[in-house]
């Protein structure tokens, strides 16, 4: 899910663009996550940071997702 996240170690945040990346999403998904009020973000100076505190929150959400998921048995 989350490409090359190491590399990014030591980050503070990320520019919109970069928190998509990140997820393998659009730009136009995290514009859309922001709005919704699902991402929390920095506004200031022009520009908008998603906090690199709040990129680890989602990947700790989508880690409890996917232990939570299950496969369903075929019909039979």
């Amino acid at each position: 899910m989350i490409k090359d996240a190491k590399k990014q170690v030591g980050r503070a945040g990320y520019s919109l663009e970069e928190f998509a990346e990140l997820f393998g999403k659009s730009r136009t998904w995290a514009y859309r996550r922001m709005y919704a009020g699902d991402v929390r973000v920095i506004r200031g100076l022009g520009a908008i940071i998603v906090p690199a505190a709040e990129v680890d929150r989602l990947q700790s959400l989508a880690a409890v997702a996917e232990k939570r998921t299950r496969r369903r048995r075929a019909p039979q």
